[in-house]
């Protein structure tokens, strides 16, 4: 019964250390893509800011390619922030890597 007992733990140890390095590298990886996009986000909110108040108090129509240079943010990846303008503000979102939308700092939300 020692024996039994001797070897489930081994197992169960076995299991444990194969496994915990691939999930700490996926964690890893998932809160330093959320990090960086989030660090993004509050770079683009002060862009749109500086715009904003260079541009006659308007924020862009739409963050394409052109706006960007504009921004001095042509760096960026836009593919991941859904950016839309309202007449008060914008609502800038993008993905978290648990599928959660948020919403950057500087939104009208």
């Amino acid at each position: 019964m020692t024996l039994v007992k001797t070897l489930l733990a081994i197992l169960v140890t076995l299991l444990l250390l194969t496994a915990l390095p691939t999930l700490s590298a996926d964690h890893a990886a998932k809160s330093m893509h959320d990090k960086n996009i989030k660090a993004q986000a509050v770079l683009l909110d002060t862009s749109l800011t500086e715009y904003y108040y260079a541009h006659n108090k308007k924020y862009p129509q739409s963050l394409n390619i052109a706006a960007m240079r504009q921004l001095g943010m042509q760096n960026i990846d836009l593919q991941q922030f859904q950016y839309q303008r309202s007449d008060n503000g914008y609502s800038l979102t993008f993905t978290l890597a648990n599928g959660e939308i948020y919403h950057s700092p500087g939104s009208t939300k």
